[in-house]
């Protein structure tokens, strides 16, 4: 079984402290290079009197990116980009900042400090499981609204994200990709009573609260 993608919702921080330094890890959700840019740029200049702002980044599964700032080579951004993936977490960045405190770590000391800061902050998360699905456009009759209805109601990995009244009821449904087959199926049994359409193929989505939230992945 692959493992499940996953993403934060919220900023998450943690503070450490190492034989005098300071280690302070923040991490944000990002899709895209402009928006690593742009927290890169913010923790520079809150942070502007630290020795080291390092940092690694992942966008999707291929756009990655890990950061020594001065660090000795391998000691900062590998160590903050391994606990990125062993958390199954994309789409996010974590800055460390580092106050030096005086005392050398050596490489297994910094490399230790840097995953524990980031892992302390990862502790205070929550994560949302991405979920790749197809988007559907189905035009029914009124009687089997209901049906349909009741229908995502049963199942978690079948929504409906809009929907409109006329003659006939049009609904967007968005179906997670394991569920796909089973859901053409079991429309099958109402004959010509509707049209369906696939109009999205590989829509990746996370539900937070009961609420469809899209996510931008690319190279996946």
């Amino acid at each position: 079984m692959k493992d499940i993608m996953k993403i934060i919702n919220k900023q998450l921080s943690g503070r450490i402290e190492v034989n005098k330094s300071i280690f302070i890890s923040n991490i944000y959700y990002v899709d895209a290079i402009d928006d690593v840019n742009i927290k890169i740029s913010n923790i520079k200049k809150q942070y502007y009197d630290a020795k080291h702002n390092c940092f690694s980044y992942i966008i999707g599964k291929k756009m990655i990116k890990q950061f020594d700032d001065g660090e000795p080579n391998g000691t900062a951004g590998l160590p903050i980009l391994n606990v990125l993936k062993n958390n199954n977490l994309i789409n996010c960045i974590a800055i460390v900042t580092r106050y030096f405190g005086g005392v050398l770590l050596g490489a297994s000391g910094l490399y230790k400090a840097y995953s524990d800061v980031v892992i302390t902050a990862i502790q205070n998360g929550n994560f949302l499981d991405v979920n790749c699905g197809n988007i559907y456009n189905l035009d029914i009759d009124y009687k089997l609204y209901n049906i349909i209805k009741n229908m995502t109601i049963d199942y978690e990995d079948i929504h409906i994200y809009k929907q409109s009244f006329y003659e006939r009821v049009k609904l967007t449904i968005l179906v997670k990709d394991t569920a796909i087959n089973s859901f053409l199926s079991s429309l099958k049994v109402f004959n010509n009573s509707y049209i369906i359409e696939n109009i999205k193929e590989k829509v990746y989505y996370v539900i937070d609260n009961k609420k469809i939230n899209f996510v931008k992945i690319e190279g996946i």
